[in-house]
């Protein structure tokens, strides 16, 4: 196949080993941060990585990286990148990395009546070239549509029944900070879950044309088969179906209650006996000690929860086992309440607001917003959760953008739990 080099940065000569038609531009390019392109050139031993990038200006640095892939895409030398290679590069970055807000939704479709396993899916993928099956992001070309599908990929279990359809939108193109970019939307037909799941990267949904609404909802309209979408998806009967704001309060409600027991069960395993004393001792004192026995109780709660206010200020992050609730958000009538510590994405248990709306969030089971961090094996992942549009709303925090897929997968998981 012809080798087509398609920005016209580019005047050195190609290798006579022509590997492929490459459409790769910056404006794709832009969308993967200028050391994560270092550190993918490093991981793959390029050579002379440093000295080929020559350009001090970041947009003209992406230029440099569109040649050096061009380049070592065309080259018969061994080591050196291939298409495959950088497409793999691309859908983790565009399909999930960049992509840190999510809208979840259930769904059904025509391939819950099917049989799902391998063989079949491919079969019928394949056969329809619109869908871009497989479909190699180096030799996608960016066109002019507004919304245009790039590729779609499938996961499967391990007996080889479909897990997971994953469709690549390019959906708009913006002036950012540095120059014209490419905005994708992933989205996710999750049938372990029955989860539809919309992600977008949050900078550049915020600064598209129209209302948030209407980009959810022409993403909607493409999966059903809207417009130019007909041969592609109409066939697939995909059917969002929204959830009501009762439905996700309780789920994130449930996430709440899981990581706030285990800290109060640690919290009350720290009060020491001689606390306990000086607790009676004051009750006494201030002659509360002979009230009836609920409201009796009801003080000492308070005045532990003050104890463990400070108890929680010296206390390491490595004693909650599962992890921790860095973020609320409560809404009763009219009363509302929220956490303020978000940034710093702390435990909560040291802010009063915590131990003050506790006890009335256990007692309604909802929750308007919530910040979890759990802990994953050695690592961690941290998400901000609301009712938004008609489905749950989640947020990845800056730092999650390396591990994204399994990520997300455990977020899933935890959400489906408590569905």
């Amino acid at each position: 196949m012809k080798l087509m080099i398609i920005n016209s940065h580019y005047f050195g000569t190609p290798s006579i080993a022509l590997r492929g038609i490459i459409l790769l531009t910056d404006k794709v390019l832009k969308n993967i941060q200028i050391q994560e392109l270092q550190g993918f050139l490093k991981d793959n031993e390029v050579k002379g990585r440093t000295t080929r990038i020559t350009a001090s200006g970041t947009h003209l640095k992406y230029l440099n990286y569109i040649t050096v892939i061009e380049e070592e895409i065309a080259s018969v030398e061994v080591g050196t990148l291939t298409s495959e290679v950088v497409d793999e590069l691309l859908f983790k970055y565009l399909f999930y990395a960049n992509n840190n807000l999510h809208f979840v939704f259930r769904f059904s479709s025509y391939f819950h009546k099917i049989p799902r396993n391998r063989t079949e899916i491919t079969r019928i993928l394949s056969h329809m070239p619109q869908l871009m099956f497989n479909k190699n992001l180096v030799e996608w070309e960016d066109n002019t549509k507004r919304i245009n599908l790039c590729t779609t990929r499938a996961d499967y279990f391990a007996n080889d029944e479909l897990k997971t359809l994953h469709f690549l939108f390019r959906i708009a193109n913006l002036e950012l900070e540095y120059g014209k970019t490419s905005v994708f939307c992933g989205v996710t037909l999750d049938f372990e879950h029955d989860f539809l799941i919309l992600k977008f990267n949050q900078n550049q949904f915020n600064k598209m044309d129209g209302e948030p609404l209407a980009t959810i909802n022409s993403i909607k309209g493409a999966l059903s088969g809207a417009g130019d979408f007909s041969d592609s998806f109409k066939w697939m009967e995909i059917s969002a179906q929204q959830l009501n704001e009762d439905t996700v309060n309780s789920i994130i409600y449930k996430l709440f209650k899981d990581l706030s027991l285990e800290a109060e069960e640690i919290l009350d395993s720290k009060m020491t006996k001689e606390n306990l004393l000086h607790i009676d001792s004051f009750m006494e004192n201030v002659g509360l000690s002979n009230l009836e026995l609920k409201l009796k109780q009801e003080y000492i709660k308070q005045i532990k929860a003050v104890i463990y206010q400070d108890i929680s200020r010296t206390m390491e992050d490595t004693r909650f086992k599962k992890g921790w609730v860095f973020k609320l958000g409560f809404r009763e009538g009219d009363f509302s309440r929220a956490s303020q510590n978000a940034e710093k994405r702390s435990p909560i248990y040291s802010q009063r607001v915590f131990w003050q709306l506790k006890e009335i969030i256990h007692g309604t089971e909802r929750m308007q917003e919530g910040g979890f961090h759990w802990k994953i094996n050695k690592s961690f992942v941290e998400v901000g959760m609301k009712s938004k549009n008609g489905g749950l709303l989640v947020y990845y925090y800056a730092r999650l953008r390396e591990g994204r897929r399994e990520k997300e997968e455990y977020v899933l998981r935890k959400i489906a739990e408590n569905f």
